[in-house]
């Protein structure tokens, strides 16, 4: 019946083959290429930072209770933590036949339940899924013959990597052998004697000088804006010049104070008791390409986008950032 329809119609087999192949060639060039399929993995990482803290600080104060407190959480099947120091990963495998948003309300509140028991002064945890499709498309090295980690890194961190990260395709970026900006203090302990003070009083002023607090709100005609007062600390000249105070004063240093012919008490700041110099974090993860230092970036692209069109894209910026 339909062999008799088409051979006795011609020009309509002609145009069912001419929609057949245009359908086809729109499917092609619409589907997207990647290595794995969009699947819904329960699978939940929670991060955790907690500068200065050792591994066994990280273990007993902040992983363990958490292992505690996720491990009765429903279809957990398998749990597992890594630790180093000032920073911690906890990483939960749920079933399959549990969705993802189950799995991470779940393991949101779990984490809000246990907070009681964690340093009060811990950042707040971040909380990562595990998407297949979030995979990595390019890796590349960065190297550099005239700058150092710290301007290399500040030169990744500003420039390249919010760069990348608005190819189209692109999901995030991530960095590996960066170093962290700091400020050193070395405290020198004959100048802090000499002065009558004691390392708290340095700790304390530069504490209470970093600081941002509220200041209130201003109002115009036809806007509110809310005003912040900042003590940020910006480098090692704003740590020197802060004030410390004098030493604490005998009865009878006080009693002599309160005669105007006596000289008035000597204020400190940070540089006269210490030595500062703006610095970098210890480096704790070094990459290397052929034997030579480098900094290392992984390119992950979004869910939905095509992995060659995502590659292609970061490889056509390249030349605009060696520039």
């Amino acid at each position: 019946m339909i062999t008799r329809l088409f051979v006795s119609r011609p020009t309509l087999a002609a145009v069912l083959v001419a929609l057949i192949t245009i359908g086809g060639v729109l499917s092609a060039l619409a589907l997207r290429v990647q290595d794995l399929p969009n699947v819904d993995v329960p699978h939940i990482v929670v991060i955790l930072f907690y500068p200065g803290a050792s591994p066994n600080e990280m273990q007993d104060a902040i992983v363990r209770p958490i292992e505690d407190s996720l491990a009765g959480a429903p279809g957990l099947e398998h749990l597992q933590s890594r630790i180093q120091q000032g920073f911690a990963t906890v990483e939960t495998q749920f079933s399959l036949r549990s969705k993802k948003t189950d799995a991470l309300v779940e393991v949101q509140r779990r984490l809000q339940a246990v907070a009681a028991q964690l340093p009060s002064d811990l950042p707040a945890p971040v909380i990562e899924t595990f998407d297949p499709g979030e995979s990595d498309i390019v890796s590349l090295s960065v190297a550099s013959d005239t700058l150092g980690p710290g301007a290399l890194s500040s030169l990744i961190t500003n420039r390249i990597v919010p760069a990348i990260e608005q190819v189209p395709g692109v999901g995030n970026v991530q960095s590996y052998g960066i170093v962290t900006p700091s400020i050193q203090v070395e405290v020198d302990p004959k100048k802090l004697q000499a002065a009558g003070l004691a390392v708290n009083d340095v700790v304390g002023a530069i504490a209470g000088n970093n600081v941002r607090v509220p200041g209130g709100i201003l109002f115009g005609d036809r806007a509110e804006t809310g005003i912040n007062i900042r003590g940020d600390i910006t480098g090692a000249e704003s740590v020197r010049n802060l004030p410390i105070g004098s030493a604490p004063l005998s009865d009878s240093a006080f009693r002599a104070l309160l005669n105007p012919a006596n000289p008035s008490p000597k204020f400190y700041t940070v540089g006269d008791v210490a030595h500062v110099v703006d610095s970098n974090e210890p480096q704790r993860i070094y990459a290397y390409v052929n034997g030579k230092p480098t900094l290392l970036l992984d390119i992950k692209k979004a869910t939905d986008a095509s992995e060659i069109d995502a590659a292609h894209g970061v490889i056509s910026l390249l030349p605009q950032l060696q520039r």
